[in-house]
């Protein structure tokens, strides 16, 4: 971790619904346990299409989900049992699993109580593997830049002593020109940072929003609750340069607006 906005339950906290208080409390407070929690509100829960992403032997699975049997709780003495959430239409049963990255039920059996409310856990700004997949993708991407630099750079990641991954190229990623440096770019991204609110933009980025998300609704990779509700504007993918800075900026003006605006 480079940067992380630390909690410490000891110090107080602010009104939790309204974090922006500055009347009492020092720290970041925030329901995110509860509402990650598959044992407690359960309204975030990583999708198919994520889980799927993995490779075979990645411990990063099992150090990002709890899935059906799992032990949890003090010690380890409870067992994880999440049912699965049916499809209609025909459509495959969604296997549900829930996120273990930022819980503590490794220590406790719920997130539910006023404590576990304010979650302790600290708040994750930048970590040096994001710096690294960064620095990956600009040396990859710059005029002159070196393919095994870039690579090299990726393999840092997954050597790390808990994750220990073969080094890229892999038979699933292999690696020859930039093309296929992103598509493991992507994947190494994509799990690495999971849950860590870094994919939209990185879709963005490279251009693959509308691509991904249209490729969740015709491979039914969300409940078919999500994929009759899901909206989004092809064109509004950036948000508006404000009007005050076109304003104030004698460099722009309308015809510098980001698209659909």
């Amino acid at each position: 971790m480079i940067f992380a906005v630390e909690f410490n339950i000891a110090a107080g906290n602010s009104a939790r619904w309204n974090s922006d208080r500055s009347d009492a409390g020092l720290n970041e407070s925030c329901f995110r346990g509860q509402e990650y929690g598959c044992f407690d509100w359960w309204n975030v829960f990583p999708s198919t299409n994520l889980r799927n992403e993995f490779e075979a032997g990645d411990p990063r699975y099992g150090y990002c989900f709890y899935e059906n049997g799992d032990p949890y709780g003090p010690g380890g003495t409870l067992t994880a049992s999440i049912s699965d959430l049916g499809q209609a239409g025909g459509a495959p049963d969604y296997p549900r699993a829930g996120w273990k990255k930022y819980q503590n039920y490794y220590k406790q059996a719920t997130e539910g109580d006023v404590s576990a409310q304010a979650s302790g856990i600290n708040m994750s700004v930048i970590r040096y593997a994001d710096v690294l997949l960064m620095m990956a993708e600009c040396e990859a991407n710059r005029s002159g830049g070196d393919l095994n630099t870039a690579i090299d750079y990726m393999n840092e990641v997954r050597d790390r002593a808990d994750v220990s991954m073969p080094h890229y190229p892999t038979v699933d990623y292999p690696i020859t020109n930039l093309a296929e440096f992103m598509v493991a770019l992507e994947h190494e991204r994509k799990v690495e940072l999971c849950g860590e609110q870094v994919r939209w933009n990185d879709l963005i980025r490279w251009g693959r929003a509308v691509e991904f998300i249209n490729s969740l609704i015709t491979n039914h990779e969300l409940p078919v609750q999500e994929e009759e509700q899901i909206q989004f504007n092809a064109n509004k993918l950036l948000w508006p340069i404000p009007q005050a800075e076109i304003d104030v900026n004698i460099s722009l003006s309308q015809a510098d607006q980001n698209p659909g605006y």
